[in-house]
């Protein structure tokens, strides 16, 4: 009784109080305020303080009638610049005066920092980006401070902690902060151990880890082989995943930094605990009545004794719905139930398939192209209105629509017809959702070259291009340039020896068929051949492509070009280099070409054959007759999990006609070989014959040649995405003759290149030495090339 007595007494209390609080805060609401007072209580002598500063940013003010949320908005606002507020509020006389005690934030007078080995002062002060004189905020500072801790982790210093000491100084109201640092150990990780796997296990998972070893090359452009705690959780899902699919349904990985035994780096060690291994026992279908048993098991790919594996059974499911699905079942569920034998580590499986009714194309609909025309999306889709229902089909629309760059998000799916009264229950429409992404780009580039010097540049794209939005362009805008399937692109570069223009136009399904039609400009001034001489041209080309199949194409052209030599000193020229210089004129050519491609990679294949065989006839008017044929091949073939083998073939022939000899062939059509793009280790352009000087004797200058063949080996070691070390042997021919072969010019080197800016040309470094070289070719042992855009 007392107990509740004692309960009752402390709620009425509390009551109270919230009362008097309450009716505190209504005495004050309705009156005027008199006067505001701010009083500094720390300002240093020699610093003049105006209170207004502090007035103005009030909603609380002299003659103001005052509120109490007001009021604690005002408070609110000042605790974010000042260190503390203090109101004093009274009542006189029926007006309110307000005294505000404001003490000031202090100011950084220095910041020390110990313990850093690693990492210079300087350095962790821009990371922190807080210097002295500046007003000291805790919680700004503890955020800059915790980002100087991420760039520790970043560094690899996963074990680093920081510490704050701060030391007011009353009389100057400054702050000395000293920032205590234990780095703890690097992150720089030597190696990576694997304990309880076999030599298969690691060979596996070394490729499919983030974790890697440091390497001075690679962790120089990435950051890959420094320790982070992100990329050893996802190795641990991976592993786990991994193991599991090889049967070990209970496993366990534990992944740990240790000491190494060289200074500066850390071991990291992943230990397995497999437990037992799972195997797959009796495989049961159930449901089925369409498609057989036997064709149904060759796509379920499962065996009795096979390690039980999560991921293949997925798989299996996913073969079976689209065995299904490929023959207008799209509707079809596919189930498996697992039962784990009671005595044994075996799991038997039975598949419960229901596959639905067999469904035809009906309408196809395109949503989401705002810019898009509907056309060009329906020339990417493979399913036809009327035939059977295929998935595969239906996939391939969405990866084709993906792969054209149109799109952001493709979401290509099967629906209910709308129309299903009229074409019957058996039909389902299907929609085709896009969300259009940027397709114009701009850019400007810059590089280095071995045979160019510097050169720069600026070129613009557009991928969805519209040729007929140029009528109504000052109409409608520069938006109407867009959304018809074409691509169009504009390039100019300037360097130390050339300038170039390109425009470039292509029309993908030309008058609703699978041609491609094109039309090619350039026009160039080029000089890196020789000092002596400038090649100056101009080109048109209208070109069809046809495609075969998924691998075969054939395509037609027809050119006009117009090319002079401007000889940079014409009284010091040779007689052979006067008389090169009157085959200007126009040329105008046909020709078709074959091409052949299995490679699985458009820029850096690993597997497949690259074949191209060109020929084309000169002397359809114009100035200059002859035949040019050409047969390139490029071979790609893996070597283990890292490397490639490619090895060029190529062979190109002009054939001078109806009394066109090699000396009349014009220069720029002229066949070069030497440098970084073709024999490494020589003078680029330098193989074959030269021009005489005007004494007799042999130049600098090369002739260039009308018969080549070149042949080129390089392994590629692509240990890392974007670093790739590689060893070659080249070997090359050049010679003025009609269809030579002849002793080859060769050289072996090796080199890295380095993808150091996505979509750009790799940086490439590389050394070649000269091994048999019958003409005296003059050498160029060190090659590079650099170029990005920005």
């Amino acid at each position: 009784m007392t107990r509740f007595f004692r309960y009752i007494g402390v709620l009425l209390t509390f009551c109270f109080v919230a009362t008097s609080l309450f009716s505190q805060n209504d005495v004050y609401e309705s009156l005027v305020v008199e006067r505001v007072d701010v009083n500094i209580i720390n300002a240093p002598p020699e610093t003049p303080f105006e209170p207004n500063s502090v007035l103005s940013r009030m909603k609380t003010g002299h003659g103001k009638v005052f509120s109490q949320i007001e009021f604690d908005e005002d408070l609110k606002a000042l605790s974010q610049d000042y260190a503390d507020v203090e109101p004093i509020v009274e009542i006189i006389e029926g007006r309110i005066y307000i005294t505000l005690n404001i003490s000031l934030k202090p100011f950084i007078r220095s910041i020390q920092w110990c313990g850093n080995y690693s990492i210079s002062s300087g350095r962790l002060q821009r990371e922190l980006g807080i210097g002295t004189g500046s007003v000291f905020d805790r919680t700004e500072f503890n955020r800059a401070l915790f980002d100087v801790r991420k760039f520790y982790v970043k560094r690899g210093y996963f074990e680093a902690d920081l510490d704050l000491t701060v030391e007011q100084d009353c009389t100057t109201n400054e702050v000395d902060i000293v920032m205590e640092i234990n780095e703890g150990r690097s992150g720089k990780i030597r190696s990576v151990k694997f304990i309880n796997f076999n030599a298969e296990e690691v060979s596996d998972l070394e490729t499919m880890l983030v974790t890697q070893g440091w390497n001075f090359i690679y962790s120089f452009f990435s950051d890959i082989g420094i320790y982070s705690e992100d990329a050893m959780l996802q190795d641990q899902f991976v592993i786990v995943n991994y193991l599991q699919n090889l049967g070990y349904a209970d496993a366990t990985v534990k992944i740990e930094p240790a000491p190494s035994q060289m200074k500066g780096r850390i071991v990291i060690i992943i230990t397995a605990d497999k437990g037992e291994r799972y195997h797959f026992g009796q495989v049961n279908i159930e449901g089925n009545e369409i498609i057989s048993e036997d064709d149904l098991r060759r796509v379920i790919g499962i065996r009795e004794g096979q390690p039980f594996s999560p991921e293949r059974l997925h798989q299996a499911i996913n073969n079976v719905r689209d065995l299904y699905g490929n023959q207008g079942y799209i509707d079809s569920y596919v189930e498996f139930e697992p039962t784990l034998d009671l005595e044994e580590p075996v799991y038997d499986i039975d598949f419960i398939v229901e596959e639905g009714e067999q469904y035809r194309v009906g309408l196809i609909r395109v949503m989401g192209n705002l810019t898009t025309n509907t056309n060009v999306i329906l020339h990417e889709c493979l399913l036809v209105p009327g035939e059977f229902f295929n998935l595969a089909k239906l996939k391939a629309t969405e990866m084709r629509l993906q792969n054209i760059g149109y799109f952001s998000c493709v979401n290509v799916y099967a629906v209910r017809s709308d129309d299903s009264a009229c074409l019957g229950e058996n039909y389902r429409d299907v929609h085709i959702e896009v969300v259009e992404t940027t397709t114009g780009n701009f850019s400007a580039f810059l590089g280095l070259s071995s045979f160019e010097s510097i050169f720069g540049g600026v070129s613009v794209c557009e991928k969805n291009f519209n040729i007929k939005g140029l009528g109504s362009l000052f109409r409608c805008g520069l938006n109407n340039l867009r959304g018809g399937g074409e691509y169009a692109y504009f390039t100019t570069t300037i360097g130390a020896k050339s300038q170039k223009y390109q425009a470039s136009w292509a029309k993908p399904y030309f008058m609703d068929t699978p041609w491609i039609f094109g039309v090619d400009f350039d026009r160039s001034w080029i000089r890196y051949v020789s000092n002596d001489y400038t090649l100056n041209s101009w080109g048109i080309k209208v070109y069809g492509r046809y495609p075969l199949n998924a691998y075969m194409s054939f395509g037609v052209h027809y050119r006009i070009r117009n090319s002079d030599v401007d000889l940079s000193h014409p009284d010091d020229a040779s007689p052979q280099l006067i008389a090169t210089e009157q085959n200007k004129g126009l040329i105008s050519a046909a020709g078709f070409t074959y091409c052949y491609d299995t490679t699985d990679h458009p820029l850096l294949p690993t597997t497949g054959i690259r074949s191209r065989f060109e020929a084309e006839y000169a002397g359809i008017g114009g100035n200059h007759n002859f035949l040019s044929v050409g047969y390139l091949n490029s071979i790609y073939i893996p070597s283990g999990k890292h490397g490639v083998f490619k090895l060029r073939a190529d062979a190109k022939f002009i054939i001078p006609a109806f009394g066109t000899t090699f000396a009349k062939v014009p220069l720029d059509e002229r066949l070069f070989l030497g440098g970084i793009c073709s024999v490494r280790g020589y003078r680029d352009f330098s193989l074959g014959n030269t021009f005489l000087n005007k004494s007799g004797t042999k130049s600098d200058d090369p002739t260039g040649g009308i018969s080549m063949e070149l042949v080129s080996l390089e392994y590629v070691y692509r240990y890392y995405c974007k670093v790739e070390p590689f060893a070659f042997f080249d070997m090359g021919h050049l010679s003025d003759e009609i269809l030579s072969y002849g002793r080859m010019t060769s050289s072996a080197g090796f080199g890295v290149r380095a993808f150091i800016m996505p979509g750009s040309p790799p940086l490439t470094l590389g050394w070649g030495w000269p091994i048999n070289n019958p003409d005296g070719a003059p050498s160029k042992r060190f090659f590079f090339s650099l170029g990005g855009n920005f």
